[in-house]
């Protein structure tokens, strides 16, 4: 509320800066707001956006607030003026670095699915889109399908005896899941904690529900490290799917 007062009485600034000297936010709250790439309006991307937090002053003043057309609300100033400003170039960040990084900040990406980004690796494996098992004229039922996700829940009910429910999602949709008892107990750790899995087995359709008895599962981390060196892709990732018992 803070921020929106704040552009509501003075306008939009010109800068992160100018925003925090005005507005009262705390550089943490601003910190949040760059990870989940706020600052568009300001031409700035996340990188931009968190290295301009970082190197936000300890003092706030009042003589920041550069309006859209380069002039200063208060005393005429410019940021451009400030001896201090330094023109940083920032690597690019890479494509599934993005989307994990706004998952890991908002829990979804508008720009692309981390699925997307596997598919060129999925593909030669013979792994389907979610999308594509609902159609009777690609997939038939009971034929044998590999198809990839996101995990999004697992549900194992009292009263199912064992059988564990998954829902996986991909950059088309969702694919149902049934895991037997014996296979999951073959296939548990997978299951129980992977981020993106590979499920293999049989397609089921029934009353117009369409789900994949799973046969075995297998964990994509490897293939996410694979394009993402770094450990914090699929910490960003983690955390989305739901348990239910």
């Amino acid at each position: 509320m803070a921020i929106a007062d704040t552009v509501d009485r003075h306008g939009p600034p010109a800068s992160i800066e100018a925003l925090w000297s005005r507005s009262g936010v705390g550089a943490s709250a601003l910190r949040r707001l760059a990870a989940a790439e706020s600052f568009g309006s300001l031409g700035l991307d996340r990188s931009q956006s968190l290295w301009q937090v970082r190197a936000l002053p300890k003092r706030r003043t009042t003589s920041l607030w550069i309006t859209s057309d380069g002039s200063d609300t208060f005393d005429g100033s410019s940021t451009s003026d400030r001896a201090d400003t330094v023109d940083v170039r920032l690597p690019k960040v890479p494509r599934l670095r993005r989307v994990a990084l706004d998952y890991g900040a908002t829990g979804l990406s508008l720009r692309d699915h981390p699925m997307a980004c596997l598919r060129p690796l999925l593909e030669p494996r013979g792994v389907r889109v979610s999308a594509s098992l609902a159609d009777a004229a690609l997939v038939e039922d009971g034929e044998i399908v590999s198809v990839a996700g996101l995990v999004v829940c697992r549900q194992r009910p009292s009263t199912a005896k064992g059988t564990v429910f998954m829902t996986i999602e991909d950059e088309t949709g969702i694919a149902n899941l049934i895991v037997r008892p014996k296979v999951w107990a073959r296939c548990r750790r997978v299951g129980r904690h992977a981020t993106a899995l590979t499920a293999h087995g049989r397609l089921q359709r029934r009353e117009g529900v369409v789900q994949v008895i799973v046969r075995s599962l297998k964990d994509l981390g490897a293939d996410l490290a694979s394009l993402d060196r770094r450990d914090e892709t699929a910490t960003s990732l983690a955390g989305r799917a739901r348990d239910f018992r």
